[in-house]
């Protein structure tokens, strides 16, 4: 994961602030299934129910707002891209 932030005072009661995140992720499970033969003398691998999962996710996101005060009222606008 990496994260950056930035702040920016444009006039006393007003601020720009602009920021981006990656999640980067690799997953792996491997999986081996056994069983008993029919006489149940011996276990053994089954192939045919085995797997070897993969998972990888990458999620980039950007934003935007700003912020400012008109006497008692605080507005802050925004905009965020994933």
């Amino acid at each position: 994961t990496i994260a950056v932030d930035y702040e920016k005072q444009v006039k006393k009661d007003s601020k720009l602030e602009f920021g981006a995140k990656s999640i980067i992720q690799k997953q792996s499970t491997l999986f081996k299934a056994s069983g008993q033969t029919d006489d149940q003398s011996e276990l053994i691998f089954l192939d045919s129910r085995s797997n070897d999962f993969e998972f990888r996710e990458q999620i980039h996101a950007v934003y935007g707002t700003f912020g400012t005060k008109i006497e008692v009222l605080g507005i802050k606008a925004g905009l965020r891209s994933e």
